[in-house]
């Protein structure tokens, strides 16, 4: 009941106050810190989110990420957090590159590579991605940081200042031969990032893109849906790739299904 209470309270003080949210956020950065890494059950050390390292995030995701780094030479994370996802492909001997501009989050990303040893198999970017470089603004905080402004209630008035790049500037003609999977988690700002991929996106060599796609979820307030929905898929489409659901079932999916969405203006 307690914590039920706190959570309520903190998540009031976040809307409401970012000053007071940003320390009571550095506050519990600081009782993170100072916890020592969890042994997980994948066989890798993790600090920085006790989901994570209880083995209880995206377990289905988590899943599929598993069975396609098996698949793959190089992984590509982008909005890498704390470097959960990360940590399987460098488990896996895997290359790996992961992009993360927050700051909190890099500090458990470093520490989660110096403490399984595996510094010299990944690059760590510490910027944003989207299809412009430059800086920008960056809302919010943890897993829920997003480049676009009131994204799931973050205020306007907490944010970071950030470098920003384009993906397609950073991996340039790199990995040609190599099988690669790309995985982006940018809470909402994915259009944006595959704008910067153009190239990456048309290689003869196709990756495989592990997307999270928001359809209604987290919206700005007066947004009943992803205003990019429609443009994101399109863009795959028009380069010749197949969508699926990430899920179990794998279903394709089609244009009509997104069309439906668009003209209804809700998550079907």
């Amino acid at each position: 009941m307690m914590k039920k209470l706190m959570d309520k309270i903190l998540k009031f003080v976040i809307y409401r106050l970012p000053v007071i949210a940003f320390f009571l956020r550095r506050v519990r950065d600081k009782i993170n810190n100072s916890r020592k890494p969890t042994q997980t059950e994948f066989g890798f050390l993790l600090k920085g989110n006790k989901m994570m390292e209880a083995g209880n995030f995206e377990v289905e995701e988590t899943r599929l990420i598993r069975k396609l780094i098996c698949k793959i030479d190089v992984f590509i994370n982008i909005g890498a957090n704390i470097g959960y996802y990360c940590c399987f492909a460098l488990h896996s001997e895997k290359k790996t590159i992961a992009f993360e501009p927050l700051p909190e989050n890099l500090k458990f990303l470093y520490q989660n590579i110096e403490f399984n040893r595996w510094g010299s198999r990944i690059e760590i970017h510490p910027v944003a991605l989207s299809e412009r470089i430059g800086i920008t603004k960056l809302y919010g905080m943890g897993t829920g940081a997003s480049l676009i402004e009131g994204w799931a209630g973050n205020s306007k008035y907490y944010y970071h200042n950030v470098p920003v790049n384009t993906l397609d500037n950073i991996i340039s003609n790199r990995f040609l031969e190599d099988n690669i999977l790309i995985m982006i988690d940018v809470e909402g700002a994915e259009y944006g990032v595959l704008k910067g991929a153009i190239n990456l996106i048309k290689r003869e060599k196709r990756p495989i893109w592990f997307i999270e796609i928001s359809i209604a979820e987290h919206q700005p307030v007066g947004r009943k849906i992803n205003s990019d929905l429609l443009d994101t898929f399109e863009l795959f489409w028009n380069s010749g790739y197949r969508s699926v659901v990430a899920d179990s079932s794998l279903r394709e999916i089609n244009y009509s299904d997104i069309k439906k969405i668009v003209d209804n203006q809700e998550d079907t």
